[in-house]
């Protein structure tokens, strides 16, 4: 079985990403597909298993795949990964295969010299002198072992140590750099969260955009909860301002409790991996409570030295509480005054220095007053195209507001 994650149309050429493979105790008459193959599970058991090939091996791969502008398949790569974690297998201890992209949103990005850049979300356990291994289309001259640090113990709150990465891939597909998204943290400091990892204590970050500009340098945005408890006493328990370092010295500072509900982040990397800037959205208020500041990040867009992002936060007239777009606060999200509740946004933002420029409301259509953006944004002609699922009446909705 296969399931998409990611599409990015470059030159004349299609490319996409998602999840395959064969495992389980899936019945052999069970149909697998990849792309326009269709067998079933019989056909591949009753091959030696020396000369099953990905994705027709028993495991779970994360595969990226060419096409022209025909359909007709190009190329195909296919990662899996042996996590730090040991589980018993009869009278052995195995370490346990997943695909390298463990969400649906796993943004990828091929640059001009056909190098592959992958922004996924990671989960794992194990021992710190154990490596996360990735594998590449089976092949024994392709197993890279990555080192992470900090030790999950048994007991903790967590039930998983969590990150993000970005890899990049040569042309054949070898591995060139895996770097961590958080570098380290400070401020989070309550002794049931260090239980977990004493080097990245409790958070859970997740990938939400990734675009590039001419010289293929990344723009990656996401968001990150510091503490997984809707309780006002756990994010008093840590020690304000708490900051997530990117590098040694670019790092999202949260101010007050109410970033740990969401972090909204945005990060340009360059093509060795180094962070030439970041920023971020502000939250101010307690989250916990009515009124309350929240704010989440969907998605981004790259567009003549410009970056968009779209997201949802929510506006109230108590001016204790809201989201802002700059360090100082005092650019305030605010919509028409006869609304308080959730509204969508577009940010700009300057491509080159990360500066925010100025931002946009989504309108509120039909009644719905929660009105928000999806990920998958465009400029078109001067406006902001994009796209979201309109739960509440069933249809599927675009719409496009003024650039600003």
């Amino acid at each position: 079985m296969s399931e998409p994650h990611w599409m990015e149309i470059r030159g004349n050429k299609i490319y996409i990403s998602g999840s395959t493979g064969l495992w389980g105790d899936h019945p052999s008459g069970t149909w697998v597909y990849y792309m326009d193959t269709l067998i079933r599970k019989s056909q591949v058991n009753s091959l030696p298993a020396i000369e099953r090939k990905p994705p027709f091996k028993n495991s779970m791969w994360t595969f990226f795949a060419q096409f022209d502008y025909e359909g007709n398949l190009i190329d195909d790569h296919f990662v899996e990964t042996c996590s730090r974690e040991f589980e018993v297998s009869g009278s052995n201890q195995i370490r346990r295969l997943q695909p390298l992209c463990l969400e649906k949103t796993a943004p990828f990005h091929v640059d001009n010299d056909e190098n592959t850049y992958v922004y996924t979300f990671i989960e794992y356990k194990g021992n710190e002198d154990d490596p996360y291994t990735l594998v590449v289309d089976g092949d024994t001259n392709k197993i890279y072992d990555i080192y992470l640090p900090g030790t999950w113990q048994q007991g903790a709150i967590m039930p998983y140590l969590y990150n993000a990465m970005i890899y990049k891939f040569s042309q054949n597909w070898e591995l060139v750099y895996a770097k961590r998204i958080v570098d380290h943290t400070e401020g989070i400091t309550s002794s049931w969260e260090y239980l977990g990892d004493s080097i990245n204590p409790s958070f859970v970050l997740h990938p939400t955009g990734l675009s590039y500009d001419v010289y293929d340098n990344l723009y990656l945005s996401g968001n990150l909860i510091v503490t997984m408890h809707d309780e006002n006493t756990t994010a008093n328990l840590h020690q304000y301002p708490i900051r997530i370092y990117w590098d040694s010295t670019h790092y999202a500072t949260i101010q007050d409790m109410s970033g740990t509900r969401r972090l909204n982040y945005i990060i340009k990397y360059d093509t060795s991996g180094n962070v030439l800037w970041c920023n971020q959205i502000y939250t101010k208020g307690n989250p916990f409570s009515s009124p309350y500041a929240f704010a989440e990040l969907y998605g981004n867009c790259y567009h003549n030295n410009s970056l968009y992002l779209t997201g949802r936060g929510t506006y109230s007239l108590d001016e204790s509480v809201g989201v802002f777009f700059d360090s100082s606060s005092t650019i305030r999200l605010q919509g028409p005054q006869n609304i308080v509740t959730n509204i969508g946004y577009f940010a700009r933002y300057d491509a080159s220095t990360g500066a925010f420029s100025n931002y946009g409301i989504v309108p509120i259509i039909e009644g719905n007053s929660s009105a928000s953006p999806g990920p998958f944004l465009a400029v078109i002609n001067n406006r902001v195209f994009f796209f979201r699922l309109m739960m509440t009446i069933l249809k599927d909705r675009s719409y496009l507001i003024q650039k600003g």
